[in-house]
């Protein structure tokens, strides 16, 4: 995103800044998209060539996790830290 000498890289920056869903397209229809952040933009890039468009792992991990905390409360975070 820049070096401390040159300063900010705008571009890559304005690159990876919108998180929307809408921009996300695979995420658009997902039933777990409330439940995820779309990836890591890198780590898309790399699978897909998009910033937007997570591998079908990442995909897959949110949905077993996302499942295993509704069958088991128990898991999901406590707001009062109990």
């Amino acid at each position: 995103m820049g070096t401390v000498e040159a300063g900010p890289n705008w571009e890559v920056g304005r690159w990876l800044s919108d998180r929307r869903r809408e921009v996300r397209w695979k995420c658009l229809r997902c039933e777990y998209s409330d439940h995820c952040g779309g990836g890591c933009p890198e780590v898309n890039f790399a699978a897909s060539g998009s910033p937007y468009y997570p591998p079908e792992a990442h995909c897959a991990e949110v949905r077993a996790v996302t499942e295993l905390m509704a069958e088991n409360p128990r898991f999901q975070v406590v707001e009062n830290g109990e």
